[in-house]
């Protein structure tokens, strides 16, 4: 009988997908809604355009948390933009 051995990676990275798959469409519908209110906050806020550029979109999925208080969507959001321009900074 042959027994594999799984790393504590491999089976976290396992339940992260299989999670994923399952909550796929609530994840959807609560980025759509959590875009909608940055874009929102965006139009007060223009100092935070280029981050609703497609390509930070999916930074703003995984870092920003959804139900922010306009308070926490700026601090979110001012974190966010200063760890892309020290990117570009380090880029140049």
């Amino acid at each position: 009988m042959s027994h594999k051995h799984l790393r504590r990676s491999e089976l976290e990275q396992a339940i992260a997908t299989a999670l994923r798959a399952s909550l796929e469409g609530d994840l959807r519908t609560t980025n759509e809604e959590k875009l909608r209110d940055i874009t929102n906050f965006v139009q007060q806020a223009p100092e935070y355009q280029v981050l609703l550029n497609d390509k930070y979109r999916a930074r703003l999925e995984r870092k920003i948390p959804p139900g922010c208080t306009t308070e926490k969507l700026d601090e979110h959001l001012l974190r966010l933009r200063r760890e892309i321009e020290d990117e570009v900074r380090r880029e140049v």
